[in-house]
């Protein structure tokens, strides 16, 4: 990251090299969405490009990096507005025929049944996730889906390390209660 501050341009495909699948699959997680991974994915690192100078080389760059796109993240929430989808709502308004319904794949091919179960336990997860706090759920994704120590997760979210444990603890509790009927 001192090099790209710098001016060195090739310094940046490094990072980015290292970090996008972790950083695409962070904000993938939280949003459940490939189009909209995509363009906050583009965000963040517009950020980190725009804020290279203000990097400070005594921090470890990975904490910095995901703090950015945390906060990218957060901006998209407060943003975000909450809107309901009907499967028999037309696609475009106006229009009386094409409804979502239409275009959904049939998921009963030979593999049917696998596909199912694990398209149901993709969903109930995503689910279980949404009923925990934001402090909670931001904990266990880090952790989970990232790897990252709870001191790195500290450090990134502002709280002491104790703190980063009991959400996750409080999170896996939570998790467990959600998903303890699905078998």
């Amino acid at each position: 990251m001192k090099r790209f501050a710098t001016g060195d341009a090739e310094a940046f495909n490094v990072l980015m090299e290292r970090y996008q699948r972790r950083v695409y699959a962070f904000i993938y997680r939280n949003v459940y969405n490939k189009d909209k991974a995509a363009e906050l994915f583009q965000d963040s690192f517009y950020k980190v490009i725009r804020a290279a100078k203000t990097f400070n080389p005594n921090q470890k760059f990975s904490t910095w990096l995901f703090t950015v796109v945390r906060n990218t993240l957060i901006d998209y929430y407060k943003k975000k507005k909450l809107r309901t989808v009907s499967l028999s709502a037309p696609l475009r308004p106006g229009e009386e025929k094409g409804t979502l319904a239409d275009v959904i794949p049939d998921p009963r091919g030979a593999d049917g049944e696998r596909y199912a179960a694990q398209r149901q336990l993709e969903e109930r997860l995503e689910s279980a996730l949404e009923t925990l706090n934001p402090d909670q759920k931001e904990v266990f994704m880090m952790r989970q889906f990232q790897g990252l120590p709870f001191a790195e997760i500290a450090e990134i979210t502002g709280c002491p390390v104790n703190t980063a444990k009991t959400r996750m603890r409080y999170a896996l509790e939570a998790l467990r209660r959600e998903l303890a009927d699905f078998a």
